[in-house]
């Protein structure tokens, strides 16, 4: 999965519900809905991440890209699953994001904490809409020296596995994809509002819709262990990454 983003644990099992839309690529409208059991993972896992960024002695801004990503990660969740904390997930995401964004270090840490170890309501009422881009999202692909989540470089690592991927590895790659569908349905919301060659709002949407079919596609190759699909939706996960950064650079 070559593929530059930049330039713009147990199993998490089958269980994912699609909701279908119309147009291109396999229903760009489709929704990808979490199961209960996803959702708590997710936030656990990018949860631990946040609290133990937050906890270094020499919080840089490298630490706050991190933070900000992991935070509109869970609001984002939150937005995609019928889980009865989904709304608090989107709630404390949000609000995180923009504690860091303030560099309101002591709220922050307040508020992680009540997405993890366990999701639970802040008692911080004020809630203002973020201001965010595509980017705040990308960067969960990005090298985690750039205050990334190393997504990008740890589905390149596996694709590179010789012989067979361990139950571990597929794993991983299962909760990966999930990820990238949740990417994928934020991104319509970040389409350009005027056409530019090649860069239209056409093919943002269909690329979009794309990337989430394919995304879930990994997915449930991967959580049913089956090697031979994963490493073909692999790659072609990657093509779709690659043809659209052709364009949206």
């Amino acid at each position: 999965m070559r593929c530059s983003v930049m330039s713009a644990v147990a199993a998490v099992g089958l269980g994912l519900v699609v909701l279908p839309g119309g147009g291109t690529a396999g229903g760009k409208d489709a929704k990808t809905l979490l199961t209960e059991a996803q959702f708590a993972k997710l936030v656990a896992e990018d949860g631990k991440t946040i609290s133990e960024t937050l906890a270094k002695p020499m919080f840089d801004k490298k630490d706050a890209r991190k933070v900000q990503t992991g935070a509109l990660m869970i609001a984002a969740y939150g937005d995609f699953t019928k889980h009865p904390d989904g709304a608090i997930a989107r709630i404390n995401g949000k609000q995180l994001f923009g504690a860091v964004k303030a560099n309101a270090l002591g709220n922050a840490k307040t508020i992680a904490a009540t997405i993890y170890p366990k999701l639970q309501p802040t008692k911080i009422s004020a809630l203002q809409e973020p201001e965010v881009d595509i980017g705040n999202y990308m960067h969960m692909f990005a090298s985690p020296r750039l205050g990334g989540f190393g997504v990008e470089q740890e589905l390149n690592d596996l694709e590179e596995v010789k012989g067979a991927w361990s139950d571990a590895q597929l794993a991983r790659l299962a909760g990966l994809s999930l990820k990238i569908a949740v990417i994928a349905q934020v991104a319509p919301k970040f389409a350009p509002e005027k056409d530019e060659k090649d860069m239209t709002k056409a093919n943002w949407l269909a690329w979009a819709g794309e990337l989430r079919t394919n995304a879930v596609a990994l997915h449930e190759a991967a959580a049913g262990k089956n090697e031979a699909k994963t490493r073909q939706a692999l790659e072609t996960l990657g093509k779709t990454c690659t043809k659209c950064h052709d364009v949206f650079r």
